[in-house]
């Protein structure tokens, strides 16, 4: 089977990464369509991921209307050329649209479900949804297979991932040395376009937030926006895969970042999430496990770090909810690979 997997975002790439392996390692021919929204070309590389460019990414809710008719037509042309018998993306409607025309099954992992104009473009489309078994939106048309655990599953837990000390080492930091990693968001996927602000979209406000965070341990930020001179000193300079790592050892994953702050959960690391919505997979983290808190104001964010980044046995007290959390959900990369079996069954 010829199957193909649209990255558009470097996310995507941690998602399938491991359901590539799996698809490769059972004789299958695997093509990995890529769209260069931040660091997803180099992180490909990095991993040693070959790829092909398809489309581009439009920072405006305007480009990204105009733009869907151009990067639908860069993924149909490539996924004729390659002839696949099946496409996979993470929820992109270029895919699930190309799928249409060319008559081969769509299936999907998607976790947002506020995502509304791109769920509208994708879901008709789309032959299999794979969602957490906490997203709150039911699908009619497509099969809603739902699993337990996190998309961030796919490549965080023990089964995939190791984390490297070393990382420590790079940094000037000893094992056991409180640290905060922060990450600032650009605000420009489709469904954060209207967003309310949460304090964190000024200068000032990113800079008192550091400010407060390394009055307890050296601060390390990671941002989709330029940083100021006043912080570039505290920009992260890790390589992309030992981002990870990284966060496994943090005292603390906090901004706006959705996708780290449940990576941070998976990883045992307490999490805040700065923003003004939440979303249903930190929801379930927070009520279940006590993994982090989504905070709406920055005022709000800094109160809950100070009084976690306080507690001597942070780590060792979040490690213990880590462990109920791997025991209570799946392995994800395993329910998608047996999804796509059995939809390349139904399909034959």
């Amino acid at each position: 089977m010829n199957v193909s997997i649209e990255v558009g975002h470097p996310a995507h790439v941690h998602y399938w990464r491991w359901v590539r392996q799996g698809l490769l390692d059972r004789g299958h021919r695997v093509s990995v369509l890529a769209r260069g929204k931040e660091t997803t070309f180099r992180l490909l590389d990095a991993l040693g991921i070959p790829f092909v460019e398809v489309g581009r990414n439009y920072p405006t809710i305007v480009g990204k209307g105009l733009g869907m008719f151009a990067n639908s037509w860069d993924v149909l042309r490539e996924a004729t050329r390659e002839g696949v018998d099946m496409m996979l993306s993470g929820g992109m409607p270029y895919s699930a649209q190309a799928s249409a025309i060319l008559d081969v099954p769509h299936l999907a992992i998607i976790d947002t479900e506020h995502a509304s104009l791109t769920l509208a473009a994708t879901i008709p489309f789309t032959d299999v949804v794979c969602t957490p078994a906490c997203f709150r939106r039911s699908f009619r048309g497509p099969k809603h297979a739902r699993f337990r655990g996190y998309v961030e599953s796919m490549y965080l837990r023990p089964e995939h991932f190791t984390p490297r000390m070393e990382v420590l080492d790079r940094l000037g930091l000893e094992a056991g040395t409180p640290f905060s990693v922060v990450r600032f968001s650009s605000w420009d996927s489709s469904h954060d376009m209207f967003a309310v602000r949460t304090g964190l979209e000024t200068v000032a406000g990113r800079e008192r937030l550091v400010r407060e965070l390394e009055a307890f341990g050296p601060v390390f930020v990671s941002s989709e926006v330029p940083l100021p001179a006043s912080m570039e000193r505290f920009r992260l300079t890790l390589p992309l895969e030992d981002i990870h790592s990284l966060l496994h050892y943090a005292w603390l994953s906090c901004g706006e970042g959705a996708k780290m702050a449940a990576e941070a959960g998976v990883l045992g690391t307490p999490w805040l999430y700065i923003a003004p919505v939440g979303r249903s997979y930190l929801d379930e983290q927070e009520s279940a496990y006590g993994l982090g808190r989504t905070v709406g104001d920055l005022g709000s964010a800094i109160a809950q770090a100070r009084a976690w980044l306080g507690m001597p046995d942070l780590k060792k007290e979040w490690a213990k909810k880590r462990e109920r959390l791997i025991s209570d959900t799946v392995d994800v990369t395993q329910f998608v690979l047996r999804e796509i079996d059995e939809l390349a069954r139904r399909d034959t």
